[in-house]
């Protein structure tokens, strides 16, 4: 879920905080979630755990999350998660585009590419799901009671 690029100019916990709090804002992460433990994200990030604490830490002074020992950090309530969702993702849309302009694209080929990874991804979907289901001795039409499991995108 969240990926820290090392050769980026955006230092480690600046990554994490901004991944996280963007997966609050846009609802993916709700009211109550309870975040990693520090050790255990900086563990599966590779990253000291001080790194991971300073995110948690402007996370929480932000008004994202509220940490007790013992307790775990949990997300907090925030304003209209959808319009903040719909927001980010019109703004990954504006991005994508611009990318693709900037290689000489068109608005055209930019739907298509959507179009056909999107293809692609629900197709490992639904045979990730007929798997699953297989191992686990049922058959289902549907994955995930009709629902991508390939989460937000």
């Amino acid at each position: 879920m969240i990926e820290v690029d090392v050769t980026s100019p955006s230092p480690p916990y600046e990554q994490i905080r901004s991944q996280l709090a963007e997966l609050i804002r846009c609802g993916v992460l709700g009211v109550g979630t309870r975040l990693p433990p520090v050790r255990q994200l900086a563990a599966d990030l590779g990253l000291a755990a001080g790194t991971v604490a300073r995110a948690y830490k402007e996370l929480e002074q932000s008004g994202y999350v509220s940490g007790k020992r013992g307790g775990g950090t949990r997300v907090l309530a925030q304003p209209e998660p959808r319009a903040a969702r719909a927001d980010l993702i019109r703004g990954h849309a504006r991005a994508y585009l611009t990318e693709v302009a900037r290689l000489g694209g068109s608005i055209e080929e930019a739907v298509a590419a959507l179009s056909e990874v999107a293809t692609a991804a629900e197709a490992v979907a639904v045979s990730d799901a007929v798997v699953s289901d297989a191992r686990q001795g049922r058959a289902s039409d549907e994955p995930s009671g009709g629902r991508s499991r390939l989460g937000p995108l």
